[in-house]
């Protein structure tokens, strides 16, 4: 099922919520402050019955790139989450961060540095799953196993590295 949603070509883009439904369990997806930062998703969902947190890129706007507004949103509902215990599901297809003196001047360090901290200090099940792509800072800041992911799985025809796209050929 992913394999006919998730485009063989990297640069090509589709919908997450897709992937999302496919997952878990049938019409359980709410999801949080939809208008805002959307290329990323948060929400809650059930998994087998059990409720779960979702923190997934949105390939379909900015190619699911993190940015200021993007790492804010993820890093709040990580905590949230984390506070309630709800384990969290992380769906990554991220190219990298979103370049520019505009985030520059905005706090991009800080703000990425915020999702990285909420992340690695989660207490709850984090289980990652590379959707596509994994380059760069990104990749550490979205669950790594170097941030303490308890899991990470890839699919098929994944590729993740701490490099640009260039360098992982």
């Amino acid at each position: 099922m992913l394999a006919t949603i998730v485009p063989d070509n990297s640069n090509k883009p589709y919908d997450i919520h897709q992937v999302i439904s496919g997952i878990i369990d049938t019409d359980s997806f709410y999801e949080i402050h939809k208008d805002y930062a959307e290329n990323i998703i948060v929400g809650f969902a059930r998994l087998g019955g059990k409720s779960i947190g979702i923190v997934a890129n949105q390939p379909q706007f900015l190619a699911g790139v993190l940015d200021v507004n993007s790492s804010k949103k993820a890093a709040r509902f990580t905590r949230f989450c984390d506070c309630f215990n709800i384990p969290l599901l992380v769906l990554v297809d991220v190219p990298g961060f979103l370049p520019g003196t505009d985030q520059e001047w905005n706090g991009i360090i800080v703000n990425g540095a915020k999702l990285l901290y909420a992340l690695s200090e989660a207490t709850v099940p984090r289980v990652t799953v590379i959707t596509r792509k994994a380059y760069g800072g990104a990749y550490d800041v979205m669950n790594s196993k170097h941030i303490g992911g308890r899991l990470k799985l890839c699919l098929a025809r994944c590729r993740n590295c701490r490099y640009g796209s260039q360098r992982c050929q």
